[in-house]
């Protein structure tokens, strides 16, 4: 249509409009605007534009989501992290809180969330594994999600004293010295390179993307990107020593 339109955004959002159109299927930008403006009434008027996709199909997303999730939990063979040998795998933990307001008062989610990342080495994934979220019936979104979280009873005491030959201290070596001394130099290199290109270059991308292009184009290899794992909720209050320790031990069965 246009010259000005090659590489743009409103590019992007145009053949996603017209990619659905045409097959009759939702696309993933689609499904992602219909996510970001998140009211129902909104959705729809985008959708009778076909910018975005029903609100009927976000709700059968979010739903073929968790039933992915719960599947990915149950099956280990279908899981995107099954054990640190491609590298470092990290749980976190964090407290899931929602307060909703309705006619009936108010109604309030005390909850853990507990999600597990892998940054591998490789850029080969789990054999087996799919990355797509299956698109689920309507007949199946009928039925319940169950997802169980075995809680483990905490027995020891509620202020716990750390042994003290557990901490351990020790001289770093000279050649790690010196690599952290190097990235360190490079790091804040970058930062002030940064700083100063966005005073005098236009249209410059963000910091990661920043970062992005300087690697290209010196030529270093990428990093492969993380493995993300979210695992069911923990219902129950996050503080609890119980629930501390159900997460920990759910991290520890999963990773196994």
């Amino acid at each position: 249509m246009s010259e000005k339109l090659n590489n743009t955004l409103p590019a992007l959002l145009i053949c996603n409009t017209v990619t659905g159109l045409v097959n009759n299927k939702p696309t993933s930008l689609q499904i992602a605007l219909g996510i970001e403006t998140r009211e129902k009434a909104c959705i729809q008027n985008l959708y009778d534009f076909g910018v975005t996709c029903s609100y009927d199909e976000v709700l059968r997303f979010k739903t073929s989501a968790a039933v992915s999730t719960v599947a990915e939990e149950q099956n280990p063979s279908l899981r995107p992290i099954t054990d640190a040998n491609e590298g470092l795998i990290q749980a976190v933990a964090d407290n899931f809180d929602a307060n909703v307001s309705s006619q009936n008062g108010l109604k309030s989610t005390h909850a853990l969330a507990l999600l597990l990342t892998l940054n591998k080495r490789t850029l080969d994934i789990t054999p087996g594994y799919n990355r797509t979220i299956d698109r689920i019936s309507r007949d199946t979104m009928k039925t319940l999600i169950k997802s169980y979280v075995k809680i483990k009873n905490y027995q020891g005491p509620k202020r716990s004293n750390m042994p003290a030959n557990f901490p351990r201290r020790c001289v770093l070596t000279l050649r790690m010295l010196a690599e952290k001394a190097i990235l360190n130099a490079r790091a804040r290199n970058l930062d002030l390179q940064f700083l100063r290109d966005i005073t005098l270059v236009n249209n410059l991308p963000e910091f990661g993307g920043y970062n992005t292009a300087i690697v290209r184009r010196q030529g270093q290899s990428m990093k492969p990107g993380s493995s993300v794992m979210y695992t069911p909720l923990i219902d129950m209050i996050p503080s609890d020593p119980d629930t501390m320790m159900a997460a920990m031990c759910e991290a520890q069965r999963l990773t196994y």
